[in-house]
């Protein structure tokens, strides 16, 4: 059993050696720049096509939907900019929730310092928004909604279906941030009403540095604006020569947990539910945060009261994993996530996320499970 145990997938999953071997040969031997008309670039062009087409059968999309960038982070913020510049002459009215990551709400901030309108939807104590109110925050002039299908921390699934319903039949464009879902949860994003989905390889075994933005819909390419200018590759939305391993990687990575979803969330929920279930057994005032059912399969946050989640995690060193809470200059900080769900703050700085991933066993699962418990019990003793 290899120390220390990993359970935070949520936040980056190591490369799945398949993976790897795929990427290896365009390092040092079909190592051509796609853009080169030359023999050795047409070859990594053609890794390069195959590599969208490939994304594309497995997301039941047209390749042509497929634009590769650095993150989820620069598709997040292509989208939203790009809508909010690109749209201006139909409104100046964005919709997102309190619960997004990072990547969304700083660019809307950004957008609100511009001037345009920000309404970001409460949550519910699972952290899910109300359709009703999505709803009323409609007005004349929105033009975009954003919200994410899971959450990173909780694992909570927003009903992104009925929110691009109700965005369709207001005709407001809908993006999707699926970081977090895609090769986790069934996703045929052909029935699911958005234009806009972001992803990074690097949270499905993955390498880090390559992400996806899909655009469904052809006769918005043109109108969405690029975050940055050069070369014109990504048909110009995202310039710069393209990064053909992680490209050949990252479509891998999709192709095989595809292949494998089924088996391997099954496993990854076995875990989850037993690594609660015996901490439960053994901790008073320990509590679920997020929805019990609605959720993804492999991630648990728990908050256990009266503890603080950064000292478990200094002292249990044997077992990585991710805390609710912050502490800068001796001042502790809650999890804005959690904050939205309305979570006591005595159980929000105690907050703990555990993130089981492809290369867990239950070993390891076994050993985590009894260091955390020895590590909270010293704790409130």
């Amino acid at each position: 059993m290899k120390i220390p145990v990993y359970l935070d997938y949520n936040a980056t999953t190591p490369v799945d050696q398949r993976v790897l071997d795929e990427m290896l040969p365009y390092f040092n031997i079909k190592y051509g720049n796609p853009s080169s008309s030359h023999l050795v670039g047409e070859i990594s062009r053609e890794a390069v096509g195959r590599a969208r087409q490939k994304i594309a059968a497995s997301l039941a999309i047209d390749s042509s939907n497929v634009f590769f960038t650095s993150c989820a982070t620069e598709s997040n913020n292509i989208v939203l900019f790009g809508v909010a510049f690109g749209f201006q002459d139909k409104g100046n009215h964005i919709i997102s929730q309190k619960t997004e990551h990072p990547s969304v709400l700083e660019p809307l901030k950004e957008l609100q310092r511009l001037g345009f309108k920000i309404t970001l939807l409460n949550v519910d104590s699972y952290g899910i928004i109300d359709l009703d109110e999505l709803k009323k925050a409609i007005t004349p002039k929105t033009i975009l909604i954003s919200v994410m299908h899971a959450n990173n921390e909780t694992g909570t699934l927003q009903p992104i279906e009925e929110i691009g319903k109700i965005a369709k039949e207001n005709n407001i464009l809908f993006h999707s941030d699926l970081s977090q879902s895609l090769g986790k949860e069934i996703l045929d994003l052909s029935k699911i009403p958005a234009q806009f989905f972001s992803f990074s390889a690097h949270k499905l075994y993955g390498p880090k540095g390559i992400g996806l933005l899909i655009i469904k819909d052809e006769s918005l390419q043109n109108k969405i604006r690029p975050s940055i200018y050069g070369g014109g590759q990504e048909r110009n939305l995202k310039p710069g020569t393209l990064n053909v391993p992680s490209i050949v990687g990252m479509a891998k990575a999709i192709e095989i947990s595809k292949e494998i979803m089924e088996e391997e969330q099954k496993k990854l929920k076995d875990f989850s539910d037993y690594f609660y279930e015996f901490l439960k057994s053994s901790i008073k005032d320990i509590k679920l945060n997020g929805h019990p059912e609605k959720r993804l399969k492999n991630t648990l946050n728990l908050s256990v009261k009266g503890i603080d989640g950064n000292l478990l995690v200094q002292n249990v060193r044997e077992v990585c994993f991710s805390t609710g809470s912050a502490c800068h200059s001796g001042e502790k900080f809650i999890s804005y996530v959690l904050e939205a769900m309305g979570v006591e703050n005595d159980y929000a700085i105690g907050a703990l996320r555990f993130s089981f991933g492809r290369f867990c066993t239950k070993e390891e699962v076994d050993f985590a499970a009894n260091k955390i418990k020895e590590g909270i019990l010293d704790l409130i003793k």
